[in-house]
């Protein structure tokens, strides 16, 4: 008989729930449509124990906003560590106008779509390496499970970064009991496919 801790069995109670809620029409994937899939590689040199004090240092002077919690520490128990050197495609999900999403419903378009849950250096690496196919005047959000979230006074947060029209940036949280809304998208880390006839 296999034992799992308690986390882990919080965990698969939560999914079994939000696919629960899914098939039952609670959830619904309906509100989000692709916006664009782009490349990202994570640089050779990539160490996640230190990724973003390494973003901070090199980029803060390019944003116009940059939350301090979003350090290392707070960030460090994701999901799924970025590995170095590998390329993903990510898929940029938005949301329909006048549709708003629980991050309930955005964690299951996560799971439709077999994302890699990582969190703010995701966020991070996305920016330096691709950010001129970012989607802007939109809020672009990697999420993670709840309870791998960060609390900043006091409520989990989701990171994110905007870039405005003008170019200007902004690094920052949102509260996961936030409702999300048509000026946001998902960034979803997936495996690149493997191309016909090349399994």
């Amino acid at each position: 008989m296999r034992i799992i801790d308690a986390d882990a069995a919080k965990l698969a109670g939560l999914q079994i729930d939000t696919l629960s809620k899914v098939r039952t029409g609670q959830i619904t994937l309906e509100k989000f449509y692709l916006i664009k899939t782009i490349s990202v590689t994570v640089p050779q040199d990539y160490d996640h124990a230190t990724c973003l004090a390494s973003f901070r240092e090199k980029d803060q002077k390019k944003f116009y906003g940059y939350n301090y919690n979003i350090t290392d520490v707070n960030f460090a128990k994701v999901t799924t560590q970025l590995v170095p050197g590998k390329t993903y495609a990510v898929k940029i999900f938005g949301i329909h106008a006048g549709e708003t999403a629980t991050s309930e419903e955005c964690l299951a378009v996560y799971r439709e779509v077999k994302a890699f849950l990582v969190g703010a250096q995701g966020v991070a690496v996305a920016w330096e390496t691709n950010h001129q196919n970012l989607p802007k005047d939109r809020w672009c959000a990697s999420f993670d499970e709840k309870e791998k979230l960060p609390f900043s006074i006091g409520f989990r947060r989701v990171p994110g970064v905007h870039t405005g029209l003008d170019d200007g940036v902004d690094f920052h949280l949102r509260f996961f009991e936030s409702a999300l809304d048509d000026r946001d998208c998902l960034l979803c880390f997936c495996e690149v496919p493997v191309p016909t006839g090349m399994e």
